[in-house]
């Protein structure tokens, strides 16, 4: 059944938000894994870098609640001011549960990731519209004294330009929607088209969140959505046989992977652990020993940190 032009987008965006999806998923299910665990075949200068992640710290450790640092009970809210839960969309808890797996590196810095992107999105996507420039400037200053230092001021500034990045995204959207589109057939061409459309929202992160933080919160979202208009074009490919689009598919699956994970030297060090992996499964052990042999060489070969990111794609499974 052919693709109407005037959906092609819509598509895309559809995919990339259910990958998110998916990802969410696991980002509020997956559990804190305090193992310590060797780099294995990674630069020195990788080593040291991985070694600022403190794969524990996350804003929910360092939230502070009061003067004292005290939590909240299990299965219990902090009680909110009056005036600040009647005036503002938020809470100091809504902000807390929205935020808290957000992880940070050794020095309390926001690592910026796919985690990141989606907590911003909890705490952010129902309410941007209702924050006026009062009610951003009180959350900024909640996050700042809940949060002091360093951590608070960079996820103040970062809450900041997310909340106008959400402004200007939903501009952005109701744009293309009102553009006059003739409806057709799915063609290379408006598959270009929808792409140039795409880098122009990327451009537009860009502005409000700056090059780097923009590359880091969408990488994932950024390789599923290359990946799809890279299938797009793939089946609409004449000139190749069944068997090389199989195999051209398998190429682009394992580069949205590798994009999406951003691990130096992914390719030969996850070929290097299949292979040995492989050799493992091939031997005359017992089943246990071999998913014990091989979470061991998963820990050699790949830091916490990485493990971590394998874990979306289901790459860190002995089996």
């Amino acid at each position: 059944m052919a693709i109407q032009k005037k959906s092609i987008f819509q598509v895309i965006i559809f995919f990339v938000f259910f990958v998110l999806g998916y990802l969410a998923y696991g980002y509020f299910l997956k559990s804190d894994d305090s193992s310590t665990t060797n780099a294995g075949d990674v630069s020195e200068e990788l080593q040291q870098k991985q070694q600022l992640t403190d794969v524990n710290s996350t804003l929910g450790t360092k939230w502070q609640w009061d003067a004292s640092g005290d939590e909240p009970q299990q299965n219990q809210k902090k009680a909110e001011p009056k005036q600040m839960s009647q005036q503002y969309p938020f809470t100091k808890q809504s902000v807390y549960n929205a935020l808290q797996a957000v992880k940070l590196d050794a020095n309390g810095r926001l690592i910026l990731d796919n985690d990141a992107m989606i907590a911003l999105d909890e705490a952010l996507e129902r309410i941007y519209n209702e924050l006026s420039p009062e009610a951003l400037a009180a959350l900024q200053q909640l996050i700042k004294e809940a949060l002091p230092g360093i951590t608070g001021e960079q996820t103040a500034e970062l809450v900041a330009n997310y909340t106008n990045y959400l402004k200007a995204k939903e501009d952005f959207s109701e744009l293309y929607e009102n553009q006059d589109e003739s409806a057709g057939e799915m063609t290379q061409e408006s598959i270009a088209n929808d792409a140039q459309l795409y880098d122009e929202l990327q451009a537009l992160r860009a502005v409000h969140l700056g090059d780097e933080a923009a590359t880091e919160l969408f990488r994932v979202s950024d390789a599923a959505a290359e990946y799809m208009f890279a299938s797009m074009q793939l089946s609409m490919n004449s000139n190749m046989t069944p068997e090389e689009m199989v195999q051209e598919q398998q190429r682009l699956q394992d580069k949205q992977i590798a994009d999406s994970l951003n691990i130096v030297n992914w390719d030969s060090r996850y070929s290097s652990f299949k292979a040995n992996k492989q050799s493992i499964l091939n031997a005359s052990i017992s089943q246990a020993e071999k998913e014990k042999q091989i979470t061991e060489l998963i820990q050699q070969q790949f830091s916490a940190q990485e493990i971590e990111k394998m874990r979306y794609f289901g790459l860190d499974q002995a089996y």
